[in-house]
């Protein structure tokens, strides 16, 4: 075998190994930047959990509930929509999600709990007007527990378990995923230029490293189907309702994003192959 020969196939083994690490670099520095910017963003989940779509699921939830609470007391609930309005509601919603997840300076822990307990005051309020204009005697009692049921229901519809905890993983993770972006970034163009520069033929370093974007591209694309179908096949016992619905649309934007990332790392590819054909053409 002749010396020439030896360092052909040295450098295809290289070139092929090299593509290969790359194209785990590759995944690794574009599911981290889809993270980043879609599913682990912090204001794209407060956004998912303050949309109109669960704000209103929510709203209604409380709504039903005070309706009936009144009911089952004799006393008419036709204050109940107008008091636990969408912007009530979504106040409410807004303080306590802005927070745990966005830790915006305007909010406090308790935040949303001072705007439940104004909502369920002017509702108690309402009511003892109502009853007096109808010359209705009441006992205060009764009242002041109707609207502490409410309240009380209204304040676990809008906190979700274990959010101190996920606040934490949260801020922690976001300095994560900008070192990860940083290091993984560094070691993918290192490996861009020490790809290109393998053996004497260019094109065929080109073509290595267009392999490594296509394949992780279409790495991505898979996955995604795949979680996609797993959604669909498998059923997500979250209640109530509207809670389920917005998990669902959580997930679903997260595989969007990464069929994004994956369509693009192909269109990047298909760029790069297109190069090799011209450089082919030149030689």
């Amino acid at each position: 075998m002749s010396s020439n020969e030896h360092e052909k196939k040295f450098s295809k083994k290289i070139r092929s190994f090299i593509s290969f690490i790359l194209f785990l670099l590759i995944v690794l520095l574009s599911m981290t930047v889809c993270a980043k910017g879609a599913f682990l963003n912090k204001s794209v989940i407060e956004k998912q959990f303050t949309s109109f779509e669960y704000t209103s699921g929510l709203r209604n939830n409380v709504s039903d509930y005070a309706k009936d609470v009144c009911k089952l007391q004799g006393i008419s609930d036709g204050s109940v929509d107008d008091i636990f309005s969408y912007k009530a509601v979504s106040e409410a919603v807004s303080a306590y999600f802005g927070y745990y997840i966005s830790d915006k300076i305007e909010y406090s822990g308790e935040s949303h709990i001072k705007q439940i307990n104004s909502v369920c005051d002017e509702f108690k309020i309402k009511i003892q007007n109502q009853l007096k204009a109808d010359g209705v005697k009441y006992d205060e009692a009764v009242v002041d527990k109707i609207a502490d049921e409410i309240n009380e229901y209204f304040v676990n519809a809008v906190e979700m378990p274990h959010m101190d905890k996920a606040k934490s993983v949260l801020n922690v993770m976001d300095i994560a995923l900008y070192a990860v972006i940083g290091v993984s970034a560094f070691f993918v163009l290192s490996l861009l230029l020490i790809e290109f520069f393998v053996g004497t033929k260019r094109q065929r370093s080109v073509r290595a490293i267009a392999i490594s974007f296509l394949s992780a591209g279409i790495y991505e694309l898979f996955l995604a189907l795949i979680i996609y179908i797993i959604s669909l096949v498998r059923s997500v016992d979250i209640f109530p309702l509207y809670l389920s619905k917005q998990f669902l649309s959580y997930v679903y934007m997260a595989i969007s994003s990464v069929a994004f990332c994956g369509g693009i790392l192909i269109f990047i590819s298909v760029i790069i192959i297109a190069v090799v054909w011209k450089m082919r053409r030149e030689d």
